[in-house]
């Protein structure tokens, strides 16, 4: 499984996790997954395309509203974030337009290098009037836009003042698509001008689909010789996502391959009795951090839906309840993995149930 950049997780993440779990919104979440210390997500905050540290802009997530950091005079932040969460980072700054970053999930690692390149408000509107993109009177698109850069393997693990010193980061001849599908991105020149008479990344290595409906999607990289780690997107009226370097679409390593699957297999389903309400339990054996929805099914009716809170590696379980009308009956359980890079894996399991 590819990450993005990481730390390891240290110990005052866990010294204030008891606090997190109480004042935070994700708190009930965190306690459910094991009391799981809240990890780090930092970066710098900056003005695209000059690279300008922003002082004093306010890091949100748009799933926890009650978690918010500010940049220091170096555009820097530090953010705790529950473990297990899906969560997607905004930020504002004066002068600039608010910009989203790609949808993660906390999974026991400290996220560094999450980087946040803002628009000035000039920026911003010439972008949008040169994409054509219909906004609404109060300036904000009426769909949602959603940018990345191909960036070389060479940026991947600088400082900051390293990367903004290495200059264009981009990787030529790249190509991207998206599931659900879309209509075709726009590529950027070398001006760093979106140009819809490419096919293609330029050296500058910026791709945007500007018209995106409300849903989530996964994008993925495509090049001849050159892989690159996917991403999740979470699109809603207004947003702008930039899921920029060197998260998005990051070159990948000697011996990285871009994350497909899903480690995680279907350890058992059976009757538990001990209790006032028969159940049918269904356990996932996660390898990695996932989540798990699914139904119980009888022929194409579905009975009962559950999922689980949140993610989490190692024994994933849902209950569903089952009773005399059911005697006798082959039922089916339709299990949905979904892991913190956006692959879903389906489990599926018919047993006839007992005379309970």
């Amino acid at each position: 499984m590819i990450r993005p950049p990481f730390a390891r997780a240290g110990m005052a993440a866990a010294a204030l996790s008891a606090l997190l779990c109480l004042a935070a919104p994700g708190g009930a979440l965190a306690k459910k997954q094991g009391n799981l210390p809240p990890i780090h997500v930092s970066g710098t905050v900056y003005t695209f395309n000059n690279g300008t540290p922003i002082a004093g802009a306010t890091v949100r997530v748009a799933e926890l509203p009650g978690l918010s950091a500010q940049s220091g005079p170096d555009g820097s932040y530090d953010l705790l974030v529950p473990d297990g969460t899906s969560f997607t980072p905004y930020v504002d700054a004066p002068g600039h337009h608010r910009i989203y970053l790609q949808t993660f999930v906390s999974q026991g690692r400290n996220l560094a290098r999450v980087n946040f390149q803002v628009p000035t408000d000039g920026a911003y509107n010439a972008l949008a009037a040169i994409l054509n993109v219909p906004r609404d009177a109060n300036n904000q698109l009426i769909s949602c836009a959603v940018v990345s850069t191909f960036s070389t393997i060479n940026v991947r693990n600088l400082s900051f003042s390293d990367f903004v010193a290495y200059g264009a980061h981009g990787v030529a001849g790249a190509t991207a698509s998206a599931s659900p599908a879309l209509p075709n991105p726009v590529y950027f020149n070398e001006s760093v001008i979106p140009d819809a008479s490419r096919t293609e990344s330029s050296v500058d290595g910026g791709v945007v689909w500007p018209v995106v409906p409300t849903g989530v999607y996964r994008f993925t990289a495509h090049h001849p010789s050159t892989r690159f780690a996917s991403f999740r997107a979470t699109c809603e009226p207004g947003r702008v996502v930039n899921a920029n370097p060197p998260q998005g679409f990051y070159e990948l390593g000697a011996g990285e391959k871009p994350d497909t699957s899903v480690a995680a297999s279907l350890a058992s389903v059976h009757f538990d009795r001990s209790g006032a309400t028969a159940l049918l339990k269904a356990r996932v054996k996660g390898r990695e951090y996932v989540a798990v929805s699914g139904q119980l099914r009888l022929r194409k009716r579905a009975l009962a839906k559950r999922r689980t809170k949140g993610y989490a590696p190692g024994k994933r379980t849902l209950s569903f309840p089952v009773g005399g009308r059911l005697d006798g009956k082959l039922v089916a359980v339709k299990l949905s993995v979904e892991d913190g890079q956006g692959n879903v894996k389906t489990l599926t399991r018919k047993v006839r149930v007992p005379a309970l």
